[in-house]
């Protein structure tokens, strides 16, 4: 609790004139976990006064009010204690495989018991871990069920142990109305053994709950893609046909448009070997229905790509076929309607130039033609990353 309330008094959280800045934030952060301590160590509640006293802090922003307001918004919803991070680790395990022993974040889970069913596209899991702490030690050992049945519907049930036989009970009464896909008698049984102690995927970790969103939201979004290129394909004749008499597509073609194209950019960047001519063709199209490519996806998706071969090229400078693609990557990205941003890869190029450029530079004056075609195709990827390098 001291510590947590020494660093209330970070300096950079005092600097700043906007009480909902990143920094003013944290330090109040700090200020909520040293009074949920407080509240567990000593019975006392010193949050009400606190709050009080925030309240005089006026935001200089209208949506923010004043620091009762901000505290409230982003500092109370993050408080946990052990049993919410056990509903973490209970909702998280249906979109992950969890060890015996295993980290989330600042505390470890040791998995007791752990059983996992499924119904259609009902899933069931029902466990018993522990719970600890890095920070304080502090140890619990937590029940569970949860109950998932597709999309974002999933509700569980999580309290402190109660015992063997009442552990028992509530996963035998559980897991067998489950087993019978008999999902409302289910629900009656998570209600009838954790009663108020349910939590929905709003209970993740922020992190992980977007993690586990972006799983649930593939399939659904892989439905869209399918309905939107169907329809695509079926008036693309005459979406072509109006474009060349410069009549404005309708919205609902030119969405599908949009997104038809946006998704085949996306899956054209991500091999490693491009079709130069399919994206070429692609952005042509983009350019003929005015759509405007989505550049924040598709620059992390062909960033990343670039990245992988780049990592490839470092670990293996010998492959050639690792260089010309690369190469081909960035020449191909300097046609592009928007900025890729290469940094990454220029790190690792400039890693190149200090380990290995400098031996097949000797290596090709002294004749050996490998070396002399390596240092010729490095160069060239060089001058498009805008590295400078001596030449030979």
């Amino acid at each position: 609790m001291q510590r947590a309330a020494m660093l209330m008094y970070t300096s950079c959280g005092w600097f700043f004139d906007e009480l909902s800045g990143l920094e003013t934030v944290q330090v109040l952060l700090y200020a909520g976990r040293a009074l949920q301590l407080a509240k567990q160590l000593f019975d006392v509640d010193l949050e009400p006064a606190f709050l009080d006293r925030l309240e005089k802090a006026p935001s200089n922003l209208p949506q923010f009010q004043n620091g009762r307001y901000i505290y409230e918004t982003f500092v109370r919803p993050t408080v946990v204690d052990l049993l919410e991070v056990g509903a973490h680790y209970a909702i998280s395990s249906l979109f992950e495989e969890y060890g015996l022993r295993d980290k989330v974040f600042c505390f470890d889970i040791e998995q007791l018991d752990y059983r996992r069913s499924k119904a259609g596209r009902a899933a069931l899991a029902t466990g018993r871990v522990n719970v600890t702490s890095h920070i304080t030690y502090n140890t619990a050992e937590v029940s569970f069920a949860v109950l998932h049945l597709g999309d974002h519907n999933l509700s569980g049930g999580v309290r402190y142990f109660q015992g063997q036989e009442a552990y028992e009970r509530m996963v035998a009464d559980i897991q067998g109305v489950f087993a019978r896909a008999d999902i409302p008698e289910t629900i009656r049984f998570l209600d009838r053994h954790f009663g108020t102690d349910t939590y929905s995927l709003r209970c993740l970790f922020r992190d992980e709950q977007r993690q586990v969103l972006d799983k649930i939201m593939a399939s659904t979004l892989q439905e869209v893609g399918v309905v939107f290129q169907q329809l695509f394909k079926n008036h693309v004749p005459l979406m072509r046909f109006l474009a060349d008499l410069r009549v404005p597509l309708p919205r609902g073609l030119r969405t599908a448009a949009e997104l038809v194209i946006n998704l085949s950019l996306q899956d054209a960047f991500t091999p490693d070997e491009l079709d130069l001519d399919q994206i070429a063709g692609l952005l042509a199209e983009a350019r003929r229905f005015g759509v405007e490519p989505d550049a924040q996806t598709l620059e992390y998706t062909l960033r990343q790509t670039a990245e992988r071969l780049a990592l490839d090229l470092q670990q293996d400078p010998d492959h050639p076929e690792r260089l010309r693609q690369l190469t081909a990557l960035v020449e191909m990205a300097s046609t592009l309607p928007f900025e890729i941003n290469f940094w990454s890869v220029q790190n690792i190029c400039y890693d190149l130039v200090q380990r290995i450029y400098p031996a097949r530079t000797e290596a090709a004056r002294q004749g050996d033609a490998n070396a002399h075609a390596w240092v010729t195709n490095f160069v060239a990827l060089a001058q498009k990353l805008r590295l400078a390098i001596a030449n030979l």
